[in-house]
């Protein structure tokens, strides 16, 4: 060693923070002990100080450095007892004590014995040094810039674990259902959750939740003797802390806001440190507390909306029971029904899964009354209808979030118009008005795009124009102003719309005074104006008050060079396994009702169905039992579907198993989801039996005979043809109960009348199943107009 190393100038006395930084010393030379500690006595790193251990052989170093904890820096011989005993200990604080922080600067005289290019290959050390060439300065930069290292390793480790501790927190208050009871979870979480930094020593922190407005406060929770000296350490600070401003430190105390309720008051969480928090503290809790503040506010979000939706239910029975009661409730239950499905949310897809399965299921029985089955038809259609409506409001969701996407094909333009004109020419003449198509393309077009958001955009435009028209004139205008620009023109002479009503005519649930009159839920124009815009087109409105109103939808559809259309696809009615073909499903859910619908229908189809609450009890039977397919529900207690489907593709390799996930969760994201984590298909709730049957063929289509719906019902179902009511003549009291049960809504009463007439006048069979089809598209009033129509004796 030289001069420089043996002789260090005596340092300025400075106040230092902290515990110092422990320096390890191997070595079997005393004297390189205390040169050691007379070269690096002065040195400082962060304005902390160092601290020596000492140990002379191998063995001594392995005992101390596991019994002692936080050493920073080896200094480390390579030979002592044996020719390679500093290298053992490099190798047993890496490989058995897992202590891979630890800087070791490796220092030999005798570099001979472990050659430099060796030991950097075949060991972890950080620094390889020749005892002959450390001179005080470069030892000093080496232990400086160890010490650098250990403290960035140490910071990241802390780090790491500060946000473990944050995430098990979170997962405990994500299972809470209430304020009351996220707080209780909060105060039992808070003692094992701080301090975050490793940093500062456990149970070093005093916490408070407390209620503030502006008159008083109170605690909610709080540990142990917190509020003994509270208003003197906390109480004038409150008013600094807000929505915008939530975090604030002073000396070892901080407070944090959490949560500001509709009555003006604030929910703040208190701490006290046993010392000044450090910077990376102080960003861990603010990250922290954000995080404590979102998930509060989700839950006393879903209280509110409890209390609304109890409040709603409570509106929809009463305005349900007055709708049977007389015939003008038809208003007040259109009401009800938009104020029910503002508030919805599709956590309802659920308990409508067990409705419309129920029903599917009793319609599929052999022994139904005609009475019952027209009952079951009703909840079908109801279902259906609630579904689509509730699909309307998701899809405003969707478009919000930018989830909505296009599904384009190769289709006919002018077929698809001509339907839609056939479509509207009868329900014009149905209700006195006059109908005009005009088509100025002059032959077919086949283009490509989402043919069927351009079919529900030209519904919506025409359903509304014949709906708010009392008499007068219908139009729709189909043209090409522009090559590849397609435009629709709807026009009519209804009442008009003000030029008050036209700034917030595609604003969500807003309605003009005649939409108030007519009824409906307010999402129609929303949709239609954000799909023709999706698609590259756009939606405008002129209107005067009193004379009528013009819609014109136009949007750009490339031409297609393909002149086929795919032909329609014939519903799925039935399946049944094959005799000597055995289908074994695993059927998870934790709705019994759910659980049960599913294993009628499977049983139904001569397959053999087991059945599992969650997800844990479905390991359970796959670890005992061989399945072929399992459908699985994704949000369920004890253990959800996405953790068991990991648990089935990666601990019970069980990749052949075919997963269906079946779940209420269904926008496109979620749906992406569910196919990345394992599941091989995804069905929505409330799912028809068509798409169950479709799915388990898809996998096992030589297991199982099918039932396809027949063409003739397939045509009845796309194809509306010119109607003339005139040209059929029945009695009048059957005309004048037609007309009684459809006004008051006595749909099964309806159809109980048409299906006697099919039975004692054949002739007039097509007639009712013309009245019929009112019924299926919940046109009432259609229905009362068609039946105004019809000639009597």
């Amino acid at each position: 060693m030289t001069d420089t190393f043996l002789f260090v100038d005596e340092p300025e006395e400075v106040i230092l923070d902290g515990e110092p930084w422990k320096i390890l010393i191997v070595d079997d030379e005393p004297d390189i002990h205390e040169m050691t500690k007379l070269a690096l006595g002065g040195v400082q790193y962060k304005n902390r100080s160092l601290t020596f251990l000492h140990c002379y052989s191998g063995e001594q170093a392995k005992k101390m450095l596991a019994e002692v904890e936080n050493i920073a820096v080896i200094l480390l011989d390579v030979v002592m007892e044996t020719n390679h005993a500093g290298l053992e200990v490099a190798k047993y604080l890496r490989e058995e004590l897992n202590l891979n922080i630890v800087r070791i600067i490796l220092r030999t005289g005798q570099p001979g014995t472990a050659p430099e290019a060796d030991v950097i290959q075949n060991y972890d050390i950080n620094d390889y040094k020749n005892k002959t060439e450390l001179t005080y300065s470069k030892l000093q930069t080496s232990i400086i810039s160890a010490l650098r290292s250990y403290n960035d390793l140490s910071n990241s480790v802390s780090i790491h674990h500060a946000l473990a501790k944050i995430k098990l927190c979170m997962e405990a208050l994500l299972s809470v259902a209430s304020s009351e009871a996220f707080f209780n979870v909060l105060a039992l979480s808070l003692p094992t959750t701080l301090p975050l930094f490793s940093l500062h020593p456990k149970g070093s922190v005093e916490f408070g939740i407390i209620v503030v407005n502006s008159h008083e406060h109170h605690f909610i929770e709080q540990s142990d003797d917190f509020e003994i000296n509270f208003n003197k350490h906390f109480s004038s600070f409150f008013k600094q802390v807000d929505e915008k401003h939530k975090n604030i430190f002073i000396e070892t105390r901080s407070i944090h806001f959490i949560y500001k309720s509709d009555e003006d008051e604030s929910i703040l969480l208190l701490l006290n440190y046993s010392d000044i928090a450090d910077i990376e503290e102080q960003n861990l809790l603010m990250s922290f507390s954000n995080d404590i503040s979102i998930l509060c506010s989700n839950v006393c979000l879903k209280e509110s909306l409890a209390v609304i939706n109890t409040n709603l239910e409570s509106k929809v029975s009463e305005r349900t029971f007055e709708l049977m009661q007389a015939t003008k409730r038809a208003e007040q239950a259109s009401l009800a029904k938009s104020q029910f499905l503002s508030n919805m949310s599709h956590e309802i897809r659920t308990p409508m899964n067990a409705i419309l399965g129920f029903t599917q299921l009793m319609k599929l029985a052999n022994n139904i009354t005609s009475d019952h089955s027209d009952t079951l038809d009703k909840i079908m259609k109801a279902g259906q209808h609630l579904l689509e409506i509730i699909n309307d409001v998701l899809e405003i969701s969707k478009i919000e979030a930018g989830a909505m996407t296009l599904k384009k094909s190769t289709f006919e333009l002018v077929s698809l118009v001509n339907d839609i004109n056939q479509m509207f020419l009868m329900r014009c003449k149905e209700q006195g008005l006059s109908w005009h198509f005009d088509n100025q393309l002059e032959h077919a077009e086949y283009v490509i795009g989402d043919q069927g958001k351009v079919r529900q955009i030209l519904i919506n435009l025409l359903s509304n124009a014949v709906k708010f028209t009392d008499e007068g004139e219908v139009s729709l205008i189909l043209s090409e102003p522009e090559n590849g620009v397609f435009q629709f023109e709807v026009l009519d002479t209804g009442p008009g719309i003000s030029e008050s009503e036209l700034s917030t005519l595609f604003t969500i649930f807003t309605q003009g005074k005649a939409g108030e009159d007519k009824g409906g839920s307010g999402l129609g124009l929303v949709i239609a104006l954000k799909q023709a815009k999706m698609m590259g087109g756009n939606l405008e409105v002129k209107s005067v008050l009193g004379k009528g109103s013009q819609f014109c939808f136009s949007t750009p559809l490339a031409r297609s060079d393909v002149k086929t259309i795919p032909q329609i696809e014939k519903k799925l009615m039935r399946i049944r396994c094959k005799p000597k073909r055995k289908l074994r499903v695993l059927s998870v859910d934790d709705n019994p009702n759910n659980r049960e619908v599913l294993a009628k229908l499977l049983h139904s189809c001569n397959i053999e169905v087991v059945e599992a609450c969650n997800g844990k009890e479905a390991i359970e039977r796959l670890e005992s039992q061989v399945f072929d397919i399992a459908f699985i529900d994704l949000l369920m207690p004890v253990m959800r579907g996405d953790e068991a489907i990991e648990v089935i593709r990666k601990e019970l390799k069980l990749d052949k198993l075919i997963c269906i996930a079946i779940s209420a969760f269904s926008l496109s994201h979620e749906v992406k989801h569910f196919y990345q984590i394992g599941f091989n298909q995804f069905i929505a709730k409330p799912y028809h039996f068509s798409e169950i049957f479709k799915c388990i063929l898809q996998y096992f289509p030589d297991d199982f005979d099918s039932t396809y719906e027949s063409n003739d019902d397939l045509l009845s179902t796309e194809t509306t043809k010119e109607f003339v009511l005139t040209d059929f003549n029945i009695s009048e009291s059957v005309i004048n109960q037609l007309r009684t049960s459809a006004e008051i809504n006595r749909l099964s009463h309806v159809k109980s009348i048409l299906a006697d007439l099919e039975l004692q006048e054949p002739e007039n069979k097509p007639l009712a199943e013309h009245l019929l089809r009112f019924i299926d598209n919940y046109d009432m009033d259609g229905l009362i107009l068609a039946i105004k129509e019809i000639s009597y004796d």
